[in-house]
C-alpha cells in the first residue's frame, strides 16, 4: 500500500492522470490501440497468471512502456 501511494502522489502532484487497473483488466485494457502507452507495477511481486506475464511482455514488445519498483 505504501509503495502504490507514493506512485499516486507523485503522479497526482505532477498533473499525470492514472487508472488502477485490477490484474484481471489487464488484457483488454493493454490492448492494441488503447489508450494507455505506461504500466506502472508499484511492488508487484508475484501475478495471477501466465496469461499476466505474456499480456505485460506483449504490450512492453510493441512499445509500451513498462515501470516497476519496490522493494530488492
Amino acid at each position: 500500500g505504501r509503495h502504490f501511494g507514493w506512485w499516486a502522489q507523485a503522479l497526482a502532484r505532477e498533473g499525470i492522470g492514472y487508472d488502477v487497473v485490477d490484474e484481471s483488466m489487464l488484457a483488454s485494457a493493454l490492448a492494441a490501440g488503447t489508450r494507455y502507452t505506461t504500466l506502472v507495477l508499484p511492488a508487484v511481486t508475484t501475478l495471477a497468471s501466465i496469461a499476466s506475464a505474456l499480456t505485460i511482455a506483449e504490450f512492453a514488445g510493441n512499445g509500451g512502456r513498462l515501470l516497476a519498483s519496490g522493494p530488492q
